[in-house]
């Protein structure tokens, strides 16, 4: 067979494209046999992986277009098929391969058909698109939106899927003179890497076991393990048949998702996990007992290593993995395909919607009208009549078609189903509407971010259908098509499907212009986004405010004035605490000399309790004390009024008192210091009769004001009394000496906090009550947490939570906001980034009210809230600046609105297009290439 004139032009250039594309480890020869193994090589080296798979796209698209007979500028597209790639790859960024899972539209379909399945007619629908019709997708230069969402699906296949493919290729070539000629002259080979070693013989199931072992037990995984494994199944992929090939693959993407653990891709981890599950759901024993088993016995030690970091992502995480434990244990049990299926739906619902479980939205009330219609379509389409074959009418079936169509051009825009574009935007509302599932209220959405700002772009003219129910409805009429194709290809069908396009058309292009409107141009920020987050850090920062003020007021109510002690603390920490209200009094009213009043305290007074002591008397615990006691006039002496008068003296003596500082709890007091004052000068305290007993009296406040009778010489004159009488008398008060020198004068109070010029009678460090006081600070702060985190969460009346409760209310509310706009504008970064998925619904992520609750149940202090609150929200900034720019401006489509438009572009190329273009090889290399609708 000679290949034709258009044919060569096309071998020529698809070499010239590969081989100017071709990345380091590979190459473009036009020499030796070309083998599938060769190829291995090259996707199973990290050097050369990527480019492997983006060559690998372009060749079977290359290939592709020639099939269909595609001439004249075939050239030229060649050529741009690759730049469109590279140009895809550098506006939205590196694509990961990532399954076509998250389909929840999709899931709810396939699953309600399963249920209501007839005996002996097993009914099922598409849940993600064939290679054929990703290539088609992905180089379709109509919207480049489209082509990027599913670009890593493409990916994902092609892992799978390349060596198969190639190795059909030189299957069909061995056989076709053209295909032989094309790829001879395209001179592909696949080149190996110096020193790599060779898998050989070893197991699969073994190689990827040492990965799990690696990544559980002693860190990230040798990367040789990987492309070990990798290399293996890639050799063994193009020769298995049956069941062997779904599990080789199978083994393959669990090594992959594995090593991207310890690179923080858990999201892709679990989404990953989930396809895997779900590929097995429709498998045959053969290929689910050997991947069944491997997951049963690997995922709790992989659950257990990574459990707590996938929480700080989104806990639906790990309910995704514990889903597919729960699968892979039962597997085999009856009626698996739909219990089963059940489980991987709701996981699917939970990753790309943030949603619970799939009934959470598909079995709301107001879904009624579109449940009834669909249900009885369905439940027709499932009665078969005694050979089996079904009993719907031509008419019945148009009508089914008619209502679909219809249903997705009226009821999927009304205001219960998609939201109401004219509001009302008020906080009572915003606060219910943030709390429905985002798609459900896509027109309020974009009636709000509309209402909000001043953006140059008017809102969508007509109301937007829900995203998530166009998909269903149009995955439903493609399930229709191709369940009985000879009732749909009419030209009123034709034009019925042509309807439903159009409305998912309108959907992603007012989608499109509406994101790009909002946020603005590319060489900006996002302006939506940014104008979210920066109200989000305005209720944030009100919130961190009252907080603090909450904590204030709590602590002004329970602590003595001028308290600045940390309750989360313990009793050794440093407090410059001074109550200034404390004066030095008698320690015993009933024991005093003379000096019963109050003397002025100091800060350096104070200071000589020790911490625990300050700490114990801000919070109540006790109370300090400072006093003096036992003052007296010390080192005593006496000397007569006037030479020879032996009956009254004048006393002389120091004066001495002890200062103490003490603690009172109760009924309990104890000394903690005491010192002994002396003072360095000799005082006449006293006039008084002169007698041993006055001289021996310390505290001779009892002879003041005696009588003193004494005899005159006998030599007095007649008419003078033969004795005079004295009074007793002080001549130094206690009280007067210590208002002249206690905090004057000679400044008697300092030399207490100096120890210079006084006796240490006591010193105590308080060792003896810090495990008492240290138990009182954590019951006041325990008392203090419980208070006002019950009065922010629970609405407990509290007068320290103050504004708190409301100011929250509004950062769940801005945070709902952000969380409504990445699911309607931004889904791929959703899935597709760790960090942002984070901050929308990790345990690390942006605070709101459940952030909180869980911050009570962590013991998180609550005057860290808004610290914590900033870090995060700061984090989250960084990672969406991280977005490559086509994605922060233009938006992404979601999973389930791109299947749905495959899945109608789908059905017109099988029944409606004028031509139709042949199959890629099958997947099992040793059969011949089919060609099957998608």
């Amino acid at each position: 067979m000679k290949m034709s004139a258009s044919n060569r032009i096309l071998a020529a250039l698809l070499a010239g494209v590969l081989g100017w594309a071709c990345p380091p480890g590979l190459s473009m020869a036009s020499e030796g046999e070309q083998e599938p193994g060769d190829l291995a090589t090259a996707l199973s080296a990290p050097a050369s992986r990527d480019e492997a798979l983006v060559s690998m796209a372009v060749l079977l698209k290359a290939v592709q277009r020639w099939r269909a007979g595609e001439q004249g500028v075939i050239a030229d597209l060649i050529a741009q098929d690759r730049a469109w790639l590279d140009r895809l790859r550098e506006r939205y960024g590196k694509a990961e391969p990532a399954p076509p899972v998250l389909d929840p539209a999709g899931w709810m379909v396939r699953q309600n058909l399963l249920r209501q399945q007839s005996e002996g007619q097993a009914l099922s629908a598409p849940v993600a698109p064939d290679l054929n019709r990703l290539l088609r997708q992905v180089f379709d230069r109509g919207d480049e939106r489209l082509a990027a969402a599913v670009l890593p699906e493409l990916l994902w296949l092609l892992e799978a899927q390349s060596t198969v493919q190639w190795a059909g290729l030189l299957e069909q070539a061995a056989d076709d003179e053209a295909m032989e000629s094309l790829l001879s002259q395209s001179g592909v080979t696949w080149s190996r890497q110096a020193g790599d070693a060779d898998p050989g013989d070893s197991d699969a199931t073994d190689l990827l076991t040492a990965i799990v072992y690696d990544a559980v037990n002693q860190g990230p995984p040798d990367p040789e393990s990987l492309r070990l494994l990798r290399k293996r199944v890639y050799e063994l992929l193009p020769t298995a048949e049956g069941s062997a090939v779904p599990a080789l693959v199978a083994f393959l993407q669990l090594g992959g998702l594995i090593d991207g653990l310890h690179r923080g891709r858990y999201v892709a981890f679990s989404t990953g996990l989930l396809a895997v599950a779900a590929g097995l759901l429709d498998s045959g024993p053969e290929t689910v007992l050997p991947v069944s088993e491997w997951l049963e016995e690997y995922l709790p030690g992989i659950s257990a290593t990574f459990a707590r970091s996938f929480s700080e992502v989104d806990p639906r995480l790990n309910s995704t993995v514990a889903a597919v434990y729960d699968i892979a244990r039962n597997l085999s049990a009856p009626n698996a395909g739909v219990t089963l299926g059940d489980e991987v739906a709701d996981a699917v619902a939970q990753l790309a919607l943030l949603m619970p479980d799939i009934e959470y939205y598909f079995g709301l009330p107001v879904r009624d009208t579109i449940t009834g219609n669909v249900d009885a379509c369905i439940g027709l389409a499932a009665r078969v009549d005694e050979t089996g074959n079904s009993v719907m009418s031509r008419d019945l079936f148009d009508d089914c078609i008619e209502s679909l169509v219809r249903l997705a051009d009226n009821q999927t825009r009304s205001a219960a189903l998609s939201g109401d574009r004219q509001g009302p935007f008020g906080q009572a509302q915003l606060q219910r509407e943030v709390s429905v599932t985002p798609v459900q209220r896509i027109n309020y959405a974009l009636g709000h971010f509309h209402q909000g700002g001043a953006p140059s772009c008017a809102p969508p003219a007509n109301p937007l259908p829900n995203p998530l129910e166009w998909s269903s409805l149009a995955t439903l009429m493609a399930w229709f098509a191709h369940q009985m194709p000879v009732y749909f290809q009419t030209p009123e069908n034709e034009r019925r499907l042509s309807r439903m396009r159009e409305i998912g058309d309108e959907l992603v292009e007012v989608l499109a212009a509406q994101t790009e409107c909002l946020a603005g141009p590319e060489d900006n920020d996002s302006a939506i986004v940014a104008r979210v987050l920066a109200d989000y850090r305005y209720a944030l920062n009100l919130l961190s405010r009252s907080l603090r003020e909450s904590v204030s007021t709590y602590r002004a109510d329970i602590l003595a004035p001028g308290a600045d002690i940390d309750l989360e603390s313990d009793a050794l920490q440093s407090t410059l605490y001074r109550p200034d209200d404390l004066l030095v009094e008698p320690c015993e009213a009933e024991q005093v000399c003379e000096m019963s009043g109050p003397m002025g305290s100091s800060r350096a007074l104070l200071g000589l309790f020790p911490e625990p002591y300050l700490v114990a008397d801000q919070t109540g615990m006790g109370e300090i004390q400072l006093c003096y006691d036992n003052m007296e006039w010390v080192d005593r002496r006496s000397e007569p009024v006037r030479p020879g008068d032996e009956n009254v003296a004048n006393y002389f003596g120091k004066f001495a008192f002890d200062l103490k500082g003490r603690f009172l709890s109760g009924d309990a007091i104890s000394d903690v210091f005491a010192f002994r004052f002396t003072s360095p000068d000799e005082y006449h305290y006293l006039f008084a009769a002169a007698s041993e007993e006055v001289l021996e009296d310390s505290c001779p406040m009892e002879w003041v004001g005696s009588r003193v009778v004494t005899p005159l010489p006998d030599r007095r004159g007649g008419i003078v009394p033969n004795r005079l009488t004295y009074l007793a008398a002080s001549r130094m008060l206690p009280s007067q000496l210590l208002s002249q020198n206690w905090q004057s004068g000679a400044e008697w109070r300092d030399w207490f906090s100096t120890g210079l010029g006084v006796e240490v009678l006591l010193s105590s460090e308080g060792e003896q009550i810090v495990p008492l006081v240290t138990e009182h600070l954590q019951s006041l702060y325990l008392s203090e947490q419980s208070t006002i985190y019950r009065g922010l969460l629970d609405g407990v009346r509290s007068t320290s939570v103050g504004t708190a409760r409301e100011h929250l209310a509004e950062l769940s509310v801005r945070k709902g906001l952000l969380r409504m706009l990445l699911v309607l504008f931004y889904p791929q970064s959703l899935t597709g980034s760790d960090a942002i998925r984070s901050g929308i619904a990790g345990q690390g992520g942006l605070l709101d009210t459940e952030m909180i609750r869980r911050f009570q149940k962590d013991d998180i202090p609550v005057n860290r809230i808004g610290e914590i609150g900033l870090a995060r929200l700061d984090a989250f900034i960084r990672a969406w600046g991280d977005q490559a720019d086509a994605a922060l401006h233009g938006g992404s489509v979601s999973t389930g609105v791109a299947h749905g438009v495959m899945r109608l572009d789908g059905v017109y190329d099988a029944y409606f297009a004028p031509s139709q273009q042949a199959a890629l090889p099958a997947l099992n290399a040793s059969e011949p290439p089919v060609s099957v609708p998608d």
